[in-house]
């Protein structure tokens, strides 16, 4: 834990080429792929952007725009995984409860549309 416990002062050791590939990195990991959900993402942009306030050779408008593009980058690529990956695994390795619950939340999901997804975001 002590790794997670000061990511500014391991942020601003690195060079500023590094430290976005760094930060994209996480970002896209946390969004995109499946072990993602172990990384401390709120805390990582928090430090991120500390390092950038405090360091002048951080562009804060580049790093912005590479955060943004790594998260919407991970999320399609979470989406294609899931798409791809995630039928098969489910019509294989479910119980027959699961699926009827699987196809219960299907059928809220067509009735609600993109309206569930909002509310629970």
């Amino acid at each position: 834990m002590e790794l997670f416990a000061s990511f500014d002062e391991q942020f601003t050791a690195l060079a500023p080429f590094l430290f976005y590939v760094v930060i994209g990195a996480i970002v896209f990991v946390e969004t995109g792929l499946l072990f993602g959900f172990f990384l401390p993402g709120d805390s990582v942009l928090f430090s991120a952007g500390l390092v950038a306030a405090a360091q002048g050779d951080i562009n804060i408008v580049l790093l912005v725009t590479i955060i943004l593009a790594a998260a919407f980058f991970g999320d399609q690529v979470g989406f294609v995984i899931g798409r791809v990956v995630g039928r098969p695994y489910l019509d294989k390795h479910t119980s027959p409860r699961m699926r009827r619950m699987i196809e219960r939340s299907e059928r809220f999901y067509e009735k609600t549309g993109w309206w569930a997804v909002v509310a629970a975001r």
